[in-house]
């Protein structure tokens, strides 16, 4: 892509991609910036991909983001905050892509531009009809079943990926898409195991959130907040800035949204629930970007071959702390005119 193009192409292929498959989407992509000799350029795609997909956890469905906010902040629904959060995005994108060109963008050497070379629509519309399919029958299931996005994930995703490992090999015959599939399963399976980690840390977050909401009672903090003038904008600020501080420090967020959920209820706190929920989802993505711990960033740090701390700490940083000044104001801004 010519100079300007491609920071909101990769952006937004990654943004998009990620929202439906999850890291499959980096790997996709991750080859773009880990080629590039040109040292700026390969920082400027790394920064590019690592905000499109982080930032997708303000409203992709299949972001374990979503899923645990709405357990944690009872409710609301993904479809009553998913178009909020995908406005957030792209005011992320705006920020991102004015940071990319303000400060990284070296001048544009003099000469022939590089020719433009679009997609093919067919390419375009297959891709989209495919995570549509996929996000249309998770959506069917939440919505009239009433089943939770993870449940309901939980039974289409795995006979949808095995449907489309055999479609991608079917050309080859019947039994090669058979053969397909089951190799796929078989992957699956021997892989399972490793994400014990995942589990035991999901469950370790719980537990810790439930039990510090033993020792720190909700009516507490509200009456603690009500004595210091503290409550609405205030609350979302600090709500915002502990997160990206705490994930810069390597707590995973999944952590501080459990401990805010029992200890500070949107009710105790005199905000309402999907501005709660609109402002973690909005900083989830933003505090893994900034944590040298998190999967996205040692993602990153193994493909590029640089300490993730640098790709955390000295990439991301500023264009983090942006983005999360962007999202206070526009989540104040959502509760004054939506939902006071």
């Amino acid at each position: 892509q010519p100079p300007g193009r491609r920071y909101p192409i990769l952006w937004l292929s990654v943004h998009f991609l990620g929202a439906v498959l999850n890291l499959a989407a980096m790997s996709l992509l991750i080859p773009m910036a880990a080629e590039q000799r040109d040292q700026r350029l390969r920082r400027r795609l790394s920064i590019a991909m690592t905000h499109g997909f982080s930032v997708a956890s303000a409203w992709g469905p299949f972001y374990v983001s979503v899923a645990v906010i709405l357990v944690a902040v009872p409710g609301v629904k993904w479809s009553e905050i998913a178009p909020y959060g995908i406005l957030m995005s792209m005011l992320m994108l705006i920020c991102g892509w004015s940071y990319d060109r303000i400060v990284l963008r070296a001048p544009i050497p003099k000469g022939d531009p590089m020719p433009d070379n679009p997609l093919a629509p067919a390419v375009i519309g297959r891709v989209a009809v495919l995570l549509v399919q996929l996000i249309g029958l998770v959506a069917v299931l939440h919505e009239a079943v009433g089943l939770s996005i993870p449940i309901a994930l939980g039974l289409v995703a795995p006979p949808f990926a095995l449907a489309w490992a055999y479609v991608q090999a079917a050309p080859a015959g019947a039994k090669a898409g058979a053969d397909g599939a089951l190799e796929l399963a078989g992957r699956i399976f021997r892989t399972l195991p490793q994400l014990r980690n995942e589990t035991v840390a999901f469950v370790a977050a719980s537990l810790c959130g439930v039990g510090i909401s033993q020792v720190v009672p909700p009516e507490t903090v509200g009456a603690w907040l009500a004595t210091a003038g503290v409550g609405g904008d205030a609350v979302i600020a600090g709500l915002i800035a502990a997160m990206i501080g705490l994930g810069i420090l390597g707590l995973h967020p999944v952590i501080v949204v459990f401990i805010i959920g029992e200890v500070m209820p949107p009710d105790v706190v005199g905000v309402a629930p999907e501005v709660m929920a609109l402002a973690m989802l909005g900083v989830w993505g933003l505090s893994t970007m900034g944590s040298p711990f998190s999967a996205t960033t040692l993602f990153m740090s193994r493909v590029l071959n640089l300490p993730s701390h640098v790709i955390g700490w000295r990439w991301n940083l500023p264009l983090l702390l942006l983005s999360s000044v962007v999202v206070a104001m526009y989540v104040i801004m959502l509760r004054h005119v939506v939902f006071e």
